[in-house]
């Protein structure tokens, strides 16, 4: 009984520690939005003293289109947001967002009901 128990203790710890090392430590993304999914959201990551820096492509944007990436935190209701940036057209881009030190954070990205993938890099800065 006293082996099962350890056993079951351990399992459990090892796999917690697995889920939130694999959520911290993936930063590239890629993402579609349209008009059936006009928002996405990235896994959760840390952000470094002054926020983050994405770095990344988007394509097939309409024309005069924008995409809007913003960093938040997710709540049971809402998100509470902290910076947000709009990038038009599609191509490279790189962007800052600014957000206190700290976990859990993730990316929201609207489409504004445009058909729009991409993919990006979000570092620590």
């Amino acid at each position: 009984m006293y082996k099962k128990l350890v056993f079951f203790m351990l399992f459990a710890l090892l796999s917690y520690s697995y889920s939130v090392y694999a959520s911290h430590t993936d930063t590239k993304y890629k993402w579609n939005v349209g008009v059936d999914v006009p928002i996405r959201y990235t896994s959760a990551f840390s952000t470094g003293k002054h926020g983050v820096v994405i770095e990344g492509f988007q394509g097939n944007v309409k024309r005069n289109g924008s995409i809007r990436y913003e960093i938040v935190t997710r709540g049971f209701w809402n998100d509470e947001s902290f910076d947000k940036a709009d990038v038009k057209n599609e191509g490279n881009f790189k962007i800052k967002l600014m957000a206190p030190p700290g976990d859990n954070y993730v990316i929201k990205i609207y489409g504004f009901g445009s058909m729009a993938n991409g993919k990006f890099e979000v570092i620590p800065y």
